[in-house]
């Protein structure tokens, strides 16, 4: 509760005596204190008691401020506003007065804490949130309002002290220190893996084997580390004053670089036994000696011994010298067109022209596989493949057929001749050398099992009851056994695989007739319809067709 008696019969303790104008003053500063308090204006009313108290000190005027401290809620500097009371004026305050005051402390200390600053160092500033509360010693407990402070104790010629605390009610903390003399270096550890023993540089400077620690000036500085062929690469760090700095080095073996140039692509090239790469290289090897090879079809290998210097290049411009090879296993993968020469041998076709009819020529595909052995320009090899031909023909009878094979009424017929199987063969190569564009001719003899079907679509002439009759059938599938010679020419173009491009010519000696099964069970607008054996496969044929894939090897 706020005092509201006047400054009128003024007693001051004996040590005081203030002036008349003082009091005066202070008279008219404790009336604006009252009036801002009356406005709830507790800062600008603060201010108004604490000028009153500074020219007429009073213990009325000491309440006020701790009143409008605690309204403010700086229950901190309210409890210290009490404490003053009682210290100064306790001589002079009723017994009721100084209970009720002894009350508000016990409350106000619920919502605040302490802080013992014991630092020794006489002199250190002391700060918490940045005001100030006097200089070591402190001997009185610091007294602050809840939350986390930040206090700092400071003195030149010292490193300072920084500590957050969470100030909680009632709590008590305490700060001993020490202060100790200011830091001006940093500090550096080193550490080294991957090596043996090494001594560490500092700013190029050797201070002594690893591991290592130190201090340092603040600022950049180049730390590496050095061993009997090895390093460790050069890290630059920044020490800030009193940081402790750890710096892990990663030992690695002392290097120089190879430059390689056989001018020609393909070249392997092989460093210690262990291929590096083709064509130009440049790398970092190990210092020392090494022994370089460079091998290409076709060529002599080429082979140095080197010696490597740490941060030098060794370069070699070789040029390769021509010489024997191409001995060994290859293989191919090709796709390939198929074409007759002579026509369809399907039973549609090897009637034409005594029906009205076509029957043009199959075409088909496939797919090989060969794998042989080189010894130069001859090879042996073997070869798998499947494929496959289709063919069209087709029939008009443009008059009902009474009887025979063909039976039926007036109509067209559409048939689509199938032929798909697979085979093997053996036989030789012949291949010129070179490295990058070689010729080759092949020629296998073998046998393929293929199966043979047809199917046809029959459509009538004239409509039956309004509708077009039509009939769809599918043969049976006869399968067949054949020899076969197979002849290929062509041209490989690239490196160690090339593209392959070329002729292949498959001739297929069927012999006798392969024929599909009759089927009597056939009708078209309701009369029978005739479907006699046809032939799939027969006699000789010869195929013909383009070549494209991939040859990998010698």
């Amino acid at each position: 509760m706020l005092v509201g008696a006047s400054l009128g019969g003024y007693a001051p303790p004996a040590s005081a005596a203030p002036s008349a104008a003082d009091v005066a003053a202070a008279k008219q500063h404790f009336a604006a204190g009252l009036k801002l308090y009356e406005e709830k204006a507790y800062a600008a009313a603060l201010a108004e008691f604490q000028q009153a108290y500074s020219q007429a000190p009073r213990a009325s005027l000491q309440r006020n401020i701790a009143q409008c401290q605690r309204d403010l809620h700086d229950f901190a500097a309210a409890y210290e506003a009490y404490g003053e009371l009682l210290d100064r004026w306790g001589a002079t305050l009723r017994p009721q007065e100084i209970a009720t005051t002894k009350t508000a402390m016990s409350e106000l200390a619920l919502f605040t804490g302490t802080i013992h600053i014991t630092v020794t160092e006489p002199g250190a500033a002391v700060e918490v949130d940045g005001h100030p509360f006097g200089t070591t010693p402190i001997v009185k407990p610091l007294r602050l309002n809840l939350g986390r402070a930040h206090l700092v104790i400071s003195k030149s010629g010292f490193d300072p002290i920084e500590q957050d605390i969470d100030v909680k009610p009632g709590s008590e903390a305490t700060v001993a220190g020490p202060l100790l003399v200011e830091t001006k270096t940093g500090h550096v550890s080193v550490t080294i893996a991957g090596g043996e023993a090494a001594h560490v540089f500092i700013d190029g400077q050797d201070v002594g084997p690893a591991p290592y620690e130190g201090d340092v000036a603040p600022g950049l500085h180049a730390i590496e580390a050095r061993g009997a062929g090895t390093a460790g690469a050069t890290q630059r760090i920044e020490v800030a004053r009193r940081a402790h700095v750890a710096v892990p080095l990663v030992m690695h073996p002392l290097v120089g670089k190879l430059q390689v140039d056989p001018h020609d692509a393909d070249s392997e090239i092989s460093v210690d036994g262990k291929v590096v790469g083709r064509g130009v290289w440049e790398g970092e090897l190990p210092i020392g000696r090494h022994d370089l090879a460079v091998t290409l079809r076709g060529f002599e290998t080429e082979r140095r011994a080197l010696m490597v210097n740490a941060d030098q290049t060794v370069v070699e411009d070789l040029h390769m010298v021509a010489g024997h090879g191409y001995t060994g296993i290859y293989a191919d993968l090709d796709f390939f067109g198929l074409a007759t020469t002579g026509g369809a041998t399907n039973g549609i076709a090897e009637q034409c022209p005594s029906l009205p009819c076509t029957g043009p020529s199959p075409i088909g595909g496939g797919l090989d596989v060969r794998v042989g052995h080189a010894w130069g320009w001859i090879a042996v090899e073997g070869v798998v493949f499947g494929m496959y031909d289709t063919s069209p023909a087709h029939v008009t009878y443009p008059n009902d057929v009474a009887s025979g094979a063909y039976a039926g009424v007036a109509r067209t017929e559409d048939y689509r001749f199938h032929n798909f199987g697979g085979g093997g063969a053996i036989g030789g190569r012949v291949t010129s050398k070179h490295p990058r564009v070689r010729f080759t001719f092949g020629a296998e003899v073998g046998f393929d099992v293929k199966a043979g079907l047809f199917s046809r679509k029959a459509t009538s002439a004239q409509q039956l009851g309004g509708v077009t009759g039509t009939n769809t059938v599918t043969s049976n599938t006869p399968t067949y056994t054949s020899p076969i010679l197979v002849f290929d020419g062509g041209v490989l173009l690239g490196g160690s695989v090339k593209f392959h491009l070329g002729i292949l010519a498959l001739a297929e000696f069927v012999g006798s007739p392969v024929l599909t099964a009759a089927d009597a069970t056939e009708t078209l607008n309701m009369k029978p319809l005739g479907t006699p054996p046809l032939q799939v496969a027969g006699g000789t044929q010869l195929f013909i067709g383009p070549v494209i894939g991939l040859h990998f090897g010698d």
